[in-house]
């Protein structure tokens, strides 16, 4: 299974909400140097195709990914992430969207989902630099 953009998004934040990383989806600069980080890991073993493509806009102080912003935008629009905060800071999935994302990661093979892992790790690492906290 290729994975798309949007997918990939999904189960990384599937993931990092089950290892109890708070999703913060305001603070643009940390997905978008994730995004760029990923994408500057050379070749390796389970690594989405659209990480080689995706494109990025340096006319500001970090690279900026229109594609990643758009799906950012789309999830909390449709509902597929959700926030109780009246200044949106933190996100969570509802449960039944964690049950879909979780049954279509189960059919991940073993190289995207050890790809993802790391790529956890690093988005973990990353959101610790801008300050989201962990639940």
């Amino acid at each position: 299974m290729q994975l798309s953009l949007g997918d990939f998004v999904k189960f990384l934040l599937l993931s990092l909400q089950r290892n109890g990383t708070g999703l913060s989806l305001n603070n643009r600069e940390l997905w978008h140097q994730l995004f760029y980080r990923l994408k500057k890991i050379g070749e390796a073993d389970g690594k989405p195709e659209f990480l080689k493509n995706l494109w990025f806009d340096w006319d500001g102080k970090y690279p900026k990914c229109p594609k990643l912003a758009d799906y950012l935008n789309t999830l909390r629009l449709f509902g597929s992430v959700v926030t109780t905060g009246p200044r949106y800071e933190e996100y969570t999935i509802p449960e039944e969207t964690q049950k879909l994302w979780l049954r279509e990661y189960e059919k991940l093979n073993k190289a995207t989902k050890n790809f993802l892992k790391i790529s956890t790790v690093i988005a973990e690492e990353e959101f610790k630099k801008g300050a989201i906290t962990e639940k």
